[in-house]
């Protein structure tokens, strides 16, 4: 009988083991699997984000190719500078960068057909943010009203 009951110590202690070693098998693999998902999540943001900058780059090579009636690789140059100054000039800003690109957009053609250099255009780009923030009108209405009031046009 003696025998019998150190024989069921020893499987029940091997069976502990045993599903101790499963539990802990279980929860590497859960580890591993969320690690996974978290840096495929990282890696996809990263992607998305410089997709972003590189369309919004295009788009300011485009605009700037047809308001300054240039050839794509000269546009390209000026956007490149031009895009550079908006990103330093937004870590400063109540804006996004994505926001100060969309001031300077609408405001680039009216301003620089006005006779003004693309140093005038940056620092009213950056002014009408900055305006805009401090009156509570959104970026977009601004931009707007700068395009008007350079054309003429406001009323």
């Amino acid at each position: 009988m003696r025998a019998l009951g150190e024989g069921l110590k020893t499987s029940a202690s091997g069976m502990k083991a045993m599903v101790a070693q499963a539990v802990a098998f279980g929860a590497t693999y859960l580890g591993v699997r969320a690690v996974s998902q978290a840096f495929l999540s990282l890696t996809k943001s990263a992607v998305s984000y410089t997709a972003n900058l590189e369309k919004t780059k295009i788009g300011l090579q485009s605009v700037l190719a047809a308001v300054e009636n240039t050839d794509w690789e000269t546009a390209g140059k000026r956007a490149g500078a031009a895009f550079e100054q908006l990103r330093e000039l937004a870590i400063k800003s109540p804006a996004t960068s994505a926001e100060m690109f969309d001031v300077f957009n609408g405001i680039v053609g009216p301003v620089e057909a006005a006779g003004f250099a693309m140093d005038k255009v940056l620092s009213l780009t950056n002014d009408t943010v900055l305006a805009s923030s401090a009156l509570g009108v959104d970026f977009a209405q601004a931009s707007r009203d700068i395009n008007q009031m350079v054309r003429g046009t406001a009323g």
